[in-house]
């Protein structure tokens, strides 16, 4: 059966205050239910990123797999692999081995492709650079005193004649390395020093940029003049254990 109550007897009874309750319970969690579906929309997925996984066991047949690899480098024709025994392997888009260089006598630290994809430069912890070409199997090298943690080569390094790179590490000093066009001798100048270890360092078109202990530096080689400088924020991790990788992210 259902009774019909008047509204004066609904309110003495205190009926209409619980309903009132319940309703204002009702419409706060429908409330709060679409501030959360909101929110979750709100927040951006993760990109969806599509792979292959890469084929190691024909490096491994060459390499009797003795070797791990301490950097790496890609370009749109291959891509690179250093060891901590000194080697530099360059595979195809499978995992085939091309070309293996061993210039280098322990680990190496750091890997460098020029924009055409025909030279190859790597430095390690026994303080050398190389330069390496793909199709010539040219070798250039250059010797310091410290391990070279980073390297970068001129994007046109094989067009251009004074051919030029930089390199920096433990030794606190970024290299600047050209060869003279006339007397085939090379020159090496302090493009920075004085703020602790170079830790990476990237080049791109005019722009050449380092990251040491200090923070951020950019260089510009048209007008050869610093740019920009973004310090390290206080309280920041040690560099070293926690290394800064640079990337240009586009052209401008």
């Amino acid at each position: 059966r259902v009774y019909f109550l008047p509204q004066m007897q609904r309110r003495h009874l205190g009926i209409d205050e619980e309903e009132d309750e319940e309703d204002e319970e009702e419409s706060s969690d429908l409330d709060s239910d679409e501030e959360e579906e909101e929110e979750d929309e709100e927040e951006e997925e993760p990109p969806q990123l599509k792979y292959t996984r890469l084929m190691v066991e024909p490096l491994k047949d060459q390499v009797n797999g003795q070797e791990t690899a301490s950097a790496m480098a890609v370009c749109n024709k291959f891509l690179v692999l250093g060891t901590h025994t000194g080697k530099v392997h360059v595979l195809d888009n499978l995992g085939h081995l091309i070309n293996s260089f061993n210039n280098h006598t322990s680990t190496v630290n750091d890997l460098c492709v020029d924009l055409p994809g025909e030279f190859i430069a790597a430095c390690g912890n026994d303080g050398k650079v190389s330069i390496m070409g793909m199709y010539d199997r040219s070798t250039a090298t250059h010797a310091f005193d410290r391990p070279i943690k980073s390297v970068a080569l001129d994007p046109l390094y094989g067009s251009n004649q004074s051919k030029p790179l930089v390199a920096g590490g433990m030794g606190q000093t970024l290299h600047y390395i050209t060869k003279s066009r006339f007397l085939r001798t090379v020159k090496v100048d302090v493009l920075h020093s004085g703020e602790g270890k170079i830790h990476a360092v990237a080049w791109k078109k005019d722009l050449i940029a380092w990251a040491n202990d200090a923070g951020i530096k950019i260089y510009d080689t048209g007008s050869e003049q610093r740019i920009a400088r973004i310090d390290c924020p206080e309280r920041s991790p040690r560099p070293d254990l926690f290394r800064c990788v640079l990337c240009f992210e586009t052209d401008d």
